[in-house]
């Protein structure tokens, strides 16, 4: 395995976001981050502040160099179970099969949405766990 080189960020006003290079940074020139997330906007984008990557997530999706992705190359789905599901088929034909990243991440949000609503264990809780495990699976 080689070793990736690590840029030396700095937290400055007019610099980068974070103190370190994030992952999408030192994979940027190695095949790149592909992330699709159905959390928060802020916890997605907090994966690649800089765009560096790719994230795709239902509030605004960005190539590298914060370019905006719009319409069907955006990711236009719902904050529920078939967002989740949709996402997912999208997460494997675009980013496992056709386009091979050094990383793809895909973020499932309703798991964690319920974990922090719903009591651990709940009818509720377990059916949503039960999903994710299923799209994981896939």
């Amino acid at each position: 395995m080689r070793a990736i080189p690590i840029p030396a960020a700095q937290a400055t006003r007019d610099g980068p976001i974070a103190r370190r290079a994030t992952l999408a940074e030192r994979l940027a020139p190695h095949g790149g981050m592909i992330m699709f997330s159905n959390v928060s906007p802020g916890a997605a984008y907090a994966h690649d502040p800089d765009g560096h990557g790719h994230v795709y997530h239902r509030a605004g999706s960005f190539a590298p160099g914060r370019k905006r992705l719009e319409g069907a190359q955006g990711l236009g789905i719902a904050q529920d179970a078939a967002g989740e599901r949709a996402m997912t088929s999208r997460f494997i034909d675009e980013v496992l099969v056709a386009r091979k990243p050094a990383l793809g991440d895909p973020v499932d949000g309703r798991a964690r949405r319920h974990a922090a609503h719903r009591p651990l264990g709940s009818p509720e809780h377990l059916a949503v766990l039960r999903q994710a495990d299923a799209n994981a699976a896939r």
